[in-house]
């Protein structure tokens, strides 16, 4: 294509001595006029071409008809390798989208690779747009390594020209395999987060293989203990492995809460169970229905009727559904003298008391991890006021019966146990946050 291209410019008349014109000018033009690009100066001298006089052209005329005479062309042409059809193809800026799109939506919905070799999805594709080519495994393998790489040099001049200290949170996020977390604030003020690493690693080894990866990452990114201000973990072979390097290590706060409620309800397990139960029977299509209908005769205002929700392996599923037992128990009662089968796993009015209690007590965990949940920026200043309250309030909380009181217990001591004394670097950053401080100064 090239040389079939060369041949009809020589052919040109009007071209070789624009050429010609156009070497001896453009040093002259550059320098004249040092702000335009080299696609301005080209337009340029394009310009002074077209509106130059036809004896002026005649000059570079002569020289092309010399350079013929005298010069063999293709002596002066580099030396040609024969070109292969890679060599040639550039793709079209819309298929590197297309392509990207692909590759982005396959590893987002964690689809195997092999998906392009399925021909119902080769059809989808095509249909959407007949001229597309689906890449095959390896191209699509390539690709992503290819955006790894790039990826992790961004985050490392990312890391170098913006944070002067970070923090990180390593957490196991599947089976055998660690995440580690990089959090820093740029000198203006911007919060930045990015995942540096997920490691596999063995069960068996986690401390030692977990210690050894760790070092070879920091030292990757150039980070060193001095950059570090901090570690998030609650992981007990992780915790091990990183005190060998004298930085603090802060909990979760989340899987604080977590961990302190799921000790308490251990307590509970006998009417939970019971509830569970409960919850099965009402949740079938035709009880749901009679059990909305109740609802409406009971009180017509009701705009949009509950339904019982069952209950989980997470406390947050269980609170809900506990929530909605409470909201729902006079419903419940009712529909209870016309099913045998309700009024057999029926619970008592004692056992809706300690479930209007546990209520109460769960309550206070939901409305803290959905208040971490909504915050842009959970900051470690929240951790020991959010903690301190807690157990503050579970301290002189008189429960009723001795169940709740022994689920406050469990927790409390769950707490203690998990945050017993307040991180140095968190009281640091509570002392300076302005929300746990009484504004009396300001007006309004």
């Amino acid at each position: 294509m090239e040389n079939m291209l060369f041949d009809h410019e020589i052919k040109n008349e009007s071209f070789i001595p624009f050429i010609l014109f156009s070497i001896e000018v453009r040093n002259i033009v550059s320098a004249k006029f040092s702000n335009l690009s080299s696609k301005e100066i080209s337009n340029y001298i394009f310009k002074l071409w077209m509106q130059l006089p036809e004896g002026s052209k005649a000059k570079y005329k002569k020289m092309m008809t010399d350079m013929r005479k005298n010069l063999d062309i293709s002596s002066v042409l580099p030396a040609q390798k024969k070109r292969t059809f890679s060599d040639n193809f550039c793709p079209h800026p819309q298929y590197l989208v297309q392509n990207s799109n692909l590759i982005r939506t396959i590893l987002s919905c964690t689809l195997p690779l092999s998906i392009v070799k399925n021909n119902e999805f080769r059809q989808f594709c095509s249909s959407l747009d007949s001229r597309f080519t689906l890449p095959n495994c390896d191209s699509i393998r390539a690709s992503i390594i290819n955006a790894y790489n790039q990826t992790n040099k961004l985050i490392q001049n990312k890391i170098v020209e913006t944070a002067q200290f970070v923090a990180l949170s390593v957490d196991f996020w599947s089976h055998s395999y660690i995440g580690v977390t990089c959090h820093w604030i740029t000198h203006d003020f911007k919060l930045i987060d990015v995942v540096l690493e997920v490691m596999k690693i063995p069960e068996d080894h986690v401390a030692t293989e977990f210690f050894e990866k760790f070092q070879l990452l920091l030292s990757k990114l150039g980070l060193v203990h001095e950059n570090i201000v901090s570690i998030t973990s609650d992981n007990n072979n992780v915790k091990t492995a990183l005190s060998q390097m004298q930085i603090e290590i802060i909990p979760c706060l989340a899987n604080i809460l977590r961990v302190s409620v799921e000790a308490g309800l251990q307590c509970a397990n006998d009417i939970l169970n019971k509830s569970k139960k409960l919850c099965e029977i009402l949740n079938n299509d035709t009880n749901r229905r009679k059990l909305r209908d109740i609802q409406q005769q009971i009180d017509p205002r009701i705009k949009e009727s509950l339904d019982v929700i069952d209950i989980g392996e997470d406390w947050y599923s269980t609170y809900q559904a506990i929530r909605h037992l409470v909201m729902l128990q006079n419903s419940i009662q009712h529909f209870s003298r016309e099913n045998e089968k309700l009024k057999e796993h029926m619970l008592s009015d004692y056992e809706f008391d300690i479930c209007k209690e546990l209520e109460i007590i769960l309550k206070l965990f939901c409305e803290l991890t959905e208040m971490l949940n909504d915050s842009k920026y959970p900051a470690l200043s929240f951790l020991t006021p959010a903690i301190e309250n807690l157990k503050q309030y579970l301290s002189i909380y008189q429960p009723k019966n001795d169940i709740i009181r022994q689920i406050i217990d469990n927790i409390l001591d769950n707490l203690k146990k998990n945050f017993g004394v307040p991180s140095t670097l968190g009281l640091y950053g509570s002392f300076f946050d302005p929300r746990f401080k009484k504004l009396l100064y300001i007006k309004s």
